[in-house]
């Protein structure tokens, strides 16, 4: 009882984040017990983990900061003897249980820490998405206090877009798109979203190859669900198509802006006439929407047109109806109506 007693004082550690209306910070219980409560809802998609055991870990794991405090998860000062407040907090709080309760205790807590089994890889992931859901909800209300940049956000939830269910990845990868396109990260020192010329002359372009075939199979993921494509393909089928696509006609390019993937274009050589002539299909083009709204599409498509399409007599491209934005964009490229496909349904 003595145990539960002093629990009671988690209600008191608060965290950076903001509750959802941003009225106030969230306090370390809410945050345990919203993140046991994802770990049920999403349970489905967590094949082959213990859900009792993962729900023990979230509701465990942060324990501690009823004597170490609460870790901003960005703050790398206070992060260089988190694990030693920690160690230290948890034989506290844990020497409290009975011998056999404060090793299994104990035991959650470090193979949390570890995230080396399912069921904390689990609760590692609704430990990041959780905050993340908040922090879109107060439109970046901590990001911006705390000058959190879009690429933080991204190291930060690394675990969750290369381990997480796809449906859970899916989300996070869409709600960073929205929040970057929102502006609702801190923008100064944000090197992805900075509209300067040291950027402008930042942009590059190479050929991509078979060891690049994941990665273009993801953007195609995302660029089906930014036009509305109703295309049903899985990551998996994409893969194999792109492969299918590398390895006969088409040829692709990646877009980058530094050291970061900014986009991609999937192309083709038709209609080569003897004198040497020819034209430019393009069957894909896609930037990342935290790229967007800066030129960098535009001024890729330019580099493209003075190397790979140098010397095309004309470039083409299909736009989707339910794709207004592609088509705006096209537009102010310069790209001209040239005809329309129809279909009826029966």
């Amino acid at each position: 009882m003595q145990f539960l007693t002093e629990i009671d004082k988690l209600k008191s550690v608060f965290r950076q984040n903001y509750l959802s209306d941003g009225s106030r910070r969230e306090n370390d219980s809410e945050h345990s017990w919203h993140l046991a409560m994802m770990v049920i809802v999403l349970s489905e998609h967590f094949e082959g983990t213990d859900i009792l055991k993962t729900l023990k870990m979230v509701l465990i794991h942060d324990l501690v900061e009823i004597y170490a405090g609460d870790t901003f998860a960005y703050d790398e000062k206070a992060h260089m003897d988190k694990e030693y407040r920690e160690r230290i907090a948890a034989e506290k709080i844990f020497s409290l249980l009975p011998s056999e309760q404060a090793a299994e205790f104990a035991g959650l807590w470090q193979e949390f820490e570890r995230m080396d089994s399912r069921e904390a890889i689990c609760a590692g992931i609704t430990d990041r998405v959780q905050p993340l859901m908040l922090n879109t909800c107060s439109k970046g209300k901590m990001w911006h206090e705390h000058r959190v940049t879009v690429e933080k956000v991204l190291k930060r939830n690394k675990i969750v877009l290369d381990s997480a269910p796809e449906v859970i990845s899916e989300y996070v990868r869409n709600k960073i798109a929205e929040a970057a396109e929102n502006q609702y990260f801190y923008g100064e020192e944000d090197s992805t979203l900075k509209d300067n010329s040291s950027q402008s002359n930042n942009i590059s372009i190479r050929n991509a190859g078979a060891d690049d075939i994941k990665l273009l199979a993801a953007m195609n993921r995302d660029l089906i669900l930014d036009e509305g494509s109703e295309n049903p393909m899985n990551l998996e089928q994409l893969k194999e198509r792109m492969k299918g696509f590398l390895f006969t006609e088409y040829k692709a390019i990646l877009i980058l802006l530094g050291n970061e993937i900014a986009g991609y274009c999937v192309y083709r050589i038709e209609n080569q006439k003897d004198d040497g002539s020819f034209d430019i299909y393009i069957r894909q083009y896609y930037i990342k929407p935290v790229f967007r709204r800066k030129g960098l599409g535009k001024r890729a498509f330019n580099m493209l047109l003075e190397s790979s399409f140098k010397n095309a007599a004309y470039v083409k491209l299909d736009v989707l109806e339910s794709n207004p934005g592609g088509k705006a964009f096209w537009a102010k490229v310069g790209f001209e109506p040239y005809s329309h496909s129809l279909r009826i349904k029966t």
